[in-house]
């Protein structure tokens, strides 16, 4: 097609635009117009199904509600394009330039958008199921509302985005930096974010159920009323993280760093914290009945009234922690270290704490009813009030108390 060929079907367009029974609307279907510069043009609601508009320039243009299934936009210039609702099923959009373009509403399903810039655009409530937006430019962008459900986000920059109430279902997002993004209240169910940076980001009632974020950078994050439950957070950094009545049963943190994180009334009943640095935070009424924290570091941590019934804290440090008013039913705590920590009314009956360590401890009031004490040591121990009725290797704990 010429120049002065396309120049009529753009005027013809345009008149039909203004009154249906008037001109004709546009058909490029197919053809070739690489390189071609449109700059403003409006091609609303224009036929460009598998049309070849690599290199073009159409920066400004008005796509609305256009058919641009297939079409080839490799390394065109969209920046400042309006392509609201329009359809790029299947588009080739690799590397295009489309900073602060408007997609809302449009159908990106399986388009390949990777190493696309899109800095500071708008894609609310747009299609982006199984599109492909590896290594691409989202920083600052709008995504509210949008379906990345299985689409593919490795490596892509999603910082300081607003991504709430995004579904992000089964997506990639290994290795993808998030860092202050906004994803309140947005779907990760069985997404992969492992070594994803999702640093100080808002991720208050997100859902991440099933979701894999191994080794993920989590720092200063909020994660209230999240749920993550049966999540693998095994590696991650969730230092200063705010994570207050979250779900986290079942989740795998271990080897984690949570060090001062805040973690009261969450649930993590079943969680496994082994080896965990969970040292300062705070899990005051936490639900952490049967959950696992074996060598773990739980040094000056506030679990007060928390509940640690049936838990696995043998070989865990607990050195200063306050656990006044925990329910320790029947938790393992052999070996555990336990200096000067503060268990004051803490109900610890049928509790193993074979070779604990309870130097200088205050059990003060502390119910030890049936529990299991051989070769425990309380050197210095506070057990004023204690209720030792029925309990275990009293002849071989030592009781110096303090």
């Amino acid at each position: 097609m010429t120049a002065e060929e396309l120049q009529q079907v753009l005027e013809r367009h345009r008149l039909w635009l203004e009154d249906n029974t008037q001109g004709q609307r546009a058909d490029l279907s197919g053809l070739n117009l690489r390189r071609v510069k449109l700059r403003q043009v409006d091609l609303s609601q224009a036929i460009l199904k598998e049309t070849d508009l690599r290199g073009a320039d159409l920066l400004g243009s008005k796509f609305a509600s256009a058919d641009l299934t297939s079409a080839k936009l490799r390394g065109s210039n969209l920046r400042r394009a309006e392509m609201v609702r329009a359809k790029l099923v299947g588009a080739d959009l690799t590397g295009a330039k489309m900073g602060t373009a408007d997609f809302s509403e449009a159908d990106l399903t399986e388009a390949d958008l990777g190493w696309a810039t899109l800095r500071g655009a708008i894609l609310k409530a747009a299609k982006l199921i199984s599109a492909d937006l590896s290594l691409a430019d989202l920083s600052t962008a709008e995504l509210t509302g949008a379906d990345l459900s299985y689409a593919d986000l490795g490596a892509t920059k999603l910082a300081e985005a607003d991504l709430r109430n995004v579904n992000f279902e089964g997506a990639n997002l290994r290795r993808a930096d998030m860092h202050g993004a906004n994803a309140e209240g947005s779907n990760f169910t069985g997404a992969r974010l492992s070594s994803a940076d999702l640093s100080s980001a808002d991720l208050r009632g997100a859902i991440f159920i099933n979701t894999k974020i191994r080794g993920a950078d989590l720092r200063a994050a909020d994660l209230s009323g999240a749920d993550l439950s049966t999540a693998d957070l095994s590696g991650t950094n969730l230092q200063g993280a705010k994570l207050v009545g979250a779900n986290l049963g079942g989740a795998k943190i271990r080897r984690a760093f949570i060090y001062r994180a805040d973690l009261s009334q969450v649930s993590a009943k079943g969680a496994d914290f082994s080896a965990a640095n969970i040292s300062g935070a705070k899990c005051s009424g936490a639900n952490l009945n049967g959950a696992k924290f074996y060598r773990a570091d739980l040094t000056r941590a506030d679990l007060r009234t928390a509940d640690l019934s049936q838990a696995d804290i043998s070989r865990t440090d607990l050195t200063g922690a306050n656990l006044t008013g925990a329910f320790l039913y029947r938790a393992d705590l052999s070996r555990a270290k336990l200096y000067t920590a503060n268990l004051t009314g803490a109900n610890l009956s049928e509790a193993n704490l074979n070779l604990a360590g309870l130097f200088a401890t205050n059990l003060s009031g502390a119910n030890l009813n049936g529990a299991d004490l051989t070769e425990a040591e309380f050197n210095g121990a506070n057990l004023q009030g204690a209720d030792l009725t029925g309990a275990k290797g009293m002849d071989m704990a030592k009781l110096t108390r303090g």
